[in-house]
């Protein structure tokens, strides 16, 4: 339902629907480590005009082509910067993630962009 109301000139629209997604930005790129004990710390910015409802990290290291992926809520740790945390894993495996934030109005946008590209490291030998 919306409800429009015109006050002294100006129009106030109260639930009106938002279709504008929020943006994220500067997602953590993490590099190939030697480290297989973890955590891998993820950050990301997170914006949008009505507020910011959830920041998701996902993360596999389930090569197959449709891997299930663990789903982390982030935490807001300054403003709109988030940060999550990848559990570590063992020499050898080669990690996927994405993030994905939702507005307060259903909206959601997912980083990268296309659904079939990850962010992706390794774990590597000492």
């Amino acid at each position: 339902m919306r409800i429009v109301f015109i006050s002294m000139g100006v129009l106030l629209c109260v639930s009106c629907a938002d279709g504008t997604p929020p943006v994220l930005i500067d997602v953590t790129e993490l590099p190939d480590t030697t480290d297989s004990v973890g955590p891998y710390t993820v950050t990301a910015v997170a914006r949008d005009d009505r507020g910011i409802a959830s920041v998701t990290l996902y993360y596999t290291a389930d090569q197959r082509p449709d891997p299930a992926f663990k789903a982390i809520e982030m935490t807001s740790v300054d403003g709109d910067l988030y940060a999550g945390e990848i559990a570590g894993f063992p020499e050898g495996a080669e990690v996927r993630y994405f993030v994905e934030a939702g507005d307060t109005s259903a909206n959601h946008t997912r980083a990268p962009v296309e659904t079939d590209r990850y962010y992706w490291f390794s774990v590597v030998a000492r």
